[in-house]
């Protein structure tokens, strides 16, 4: 199999996830990346899609493959205020809606 790894991956990344997969994007802590000079910044989840799809259009076609796509957008950003960051496409579906605090997520 050529296998790939897009994504979350919460352990020591630069020695483990490269020489596990042929092919590697791995990521973690952000929303919000850098998409070039001079270009807006992109939202995680566009990443996901964009390496996953360079991933499926540049393996080999002879073999099979295993591809493992980990989101990392419902994850909150530990330390901040704010906690979940939607792609600004979905924001709308958040307009008019309160999002409770679990009573699990607080100290009290």
């Amino acid at each position: 199999y050529y296998q790939g790894h897009v994504g979350k991956w919460h352990f020591d990344y630069t020695s483990k996830v490269h020489n596990t997969f042929d092919f590697s994007e791995p990521y973690y802590g952000q929303h919000w990346y850098d998409d070039g000079p001079n270009k807006p910044k992109i939202h995680v989840t566009k990443k996901n899609e964009r390496d996953a799809l360079r991933f499926l259009r540049n393996r080999p076609q002879d073999k099979p493959f295993m591809l493992s796509v980990c989101f990392f957008a419902p994850h909150s950003v530990d330390g901040t205020d704010e906690q979940y960051f939607p792609q600004n496409e979905t924001m709308s579906l958040y307009k008019n809606e309160t999002v409770e605090v679990p009573v699990s997520s607080t100290d009290e």
